[in-house]
């Protein structure tokens, strides 16, 4: 997985400075975001729901190389699957692999929506679908994690 990263406050990637599929983060600000095609249409997207600062400041240094020792990096010794043929709208999926993946979804539909549930939690809609009823995410599930 190609990923981008920047420090600086605010800042939100370019459409040119992305491919389809790579993902951008920014640090500072705990945000994720990914390139969007739709035909023609190119934007770039924030993925997944807002965080609250408590939780952003966890993120950031020095607490991000510890978290990251804790429980790896996500993609260190993984490589994306194609699950798409033994998937189906609607079910609900457990991450039991013990480390955090990533789901990428790409759907089309009134009410698209990627939720993620902790253990004994409940769901957390973390895409939407636009405004023309696409949806395009890349989403981090934590282990043991519902989606």
């Amino acid at each position: 997985m190609q990923q981008k990263r920047s420090t600086t406050p605010g800042k939100v990637p370019a459409v040119g400075d992305l491919a389809d599929g790579q993902i951008a983060m920014n640090t500072h600000d705990a945000v994720l975001f990914m390139r969007k095609t739709v035909g023609v249409d190119q934007s770039v997207v924030r993925v997944g729901a807002e965080m609250s600062a408590a939780v952003a400041a966890t993120l950031r240094e020095p607490t991000l190389p510890a978290f990251r020792a804790a429980i790896g990096v996500v993609g260190d010794g993984q490589s994306w699957q194609n699950v798409e043929p033994e998937r189906s709208a609607g079910t609900t999926f457990t991450n039991t692999t013990g480390k955090a993946i990533c789901v990428s979804i790409a759907a089309d539909g009134p009410g698209a929506t990627l939720s993620v549930r902790p253990p004994a939690g409940s769901w957390v809609e973390v895409a939407v679908a636009d405004g023309a009823d696409h949806l395009a995410a890349c989403v981090v599930v934590p282990p043991g994690h519902d989606y």
